[in-house]
């Protein structure tokens, strides 16, 4: 997640993603307040209420720390970071492509995706997306080895 979030990778907007947009959030997709919307979650998947100082440390980290992350000399680290990814190569050659779990699996497919569409990394895992599937009585299931 991070080398998406340090590469800015967005996906291309396809006729899919504009259906799901449309599908998932209840006002237009253009008209959502980013900042309000960090602090709303569902009160099922909230297991502890926000507090203001927690709010408010969240929106202080988001705020201020990006801004340093884009400047200089921290700006370089975070670049370094992301050229240097011989451990997330490492990782999936000695498990063959296959990940600790499926979210791990999308996650690196992704980043290997925006890293080149078109780079080995990405075919050899695209390649082994069956393993975690399979057809059940009730319908296509994923597999995750931690469950």
């Amino acid at each position: 997640m991070s080398y998406l979030y340090a590469r800015q990778f967005h996906g291309p907007l396809t006729d899919v993603v504009l259906a799901l947009r449309d599908e998932i959030h209840t006002k237009p997709y253009d008209q959502i307040d980013w900042n309000k919307a960090r602090h709303h979650c569902c009160k099922e998947d909230l297991y502890y209420p926000h507090s203001r100082v927690q709010d408010l440390l969240w929106d202080t980290l988001n705020y201020c720390s990006e801004q340093l992350m884009r400047r200089w000399p921290l700006n370089k680290i975070r670049q370094k970071a992301m050229d240097n990814i011989k451990c997330m190569r490492y990782g999936a050659q000695e498990s063959r492509y296959i990940t600790t779990g499926c979210v791990e699996k999308s996650l690196q497919m992704m980043c290997w995706f925006a890293h080149d569409p078109n780079c080995d990394e990405f075919k050899h895992h695209l390649a082994r997306v069956r393993d975690y599937m399979w057809l059940a009585e009730d319908g296509m299931k994923m597999q995750s080895f931690g469950s």
